[in-house]
């Protein structure tokens, strides 16, 4: 039986004892050491692997022309400098509000 106190606190004599879940103490399966759910990570490489087929089917021989991939690489190495540059803005604790528009102005110029 729990009991009350004179000034109204309860004592918590009557409160189990809880045990930790089990499902805390578990740990997440993980992707190469990486905080990132294989579920989620699974999610991505089926949505990659559906835009492959998509552009094979669409495109045919000339989506997987090495001429082609090395467009997708070029482009995607430029958004990845960008976005690089971005993180470390942001670690550091500023925030940059003006990288899109300058990174438009500077493609704009090629």
């Amino acid at each position: 039986m729990s009991e009350t106190t004179a000034t109204g606190a309860h004592t918590g004599a009557d409160t189990p004892d809880r045990d930790p879940s089990p499902e805390k103490d578990k740990p997440k399966r993980t992707v190469a050491g990486s905080n990132i759910s294989l579920g989620h990570s699974l999610g991505l490489i089926l949505a990659l692997g559906a835009l492959v087929v998509l552009g094979i089917i669409t495109g045919g021989d000339r989506f997987l022309s090495v001429d082609n991939l090395m467009v997708i690489l070029q482009q995607a190495a430029v958004i990845g400098v960008v976005s690089i540059g971005v993180t470390f803005v942001i670690t550091s604790g500023g925030i940059d509000l003006s990288v899109g528009s300058v990174f438009s102005t500077s493609r704009s110029s090629r």
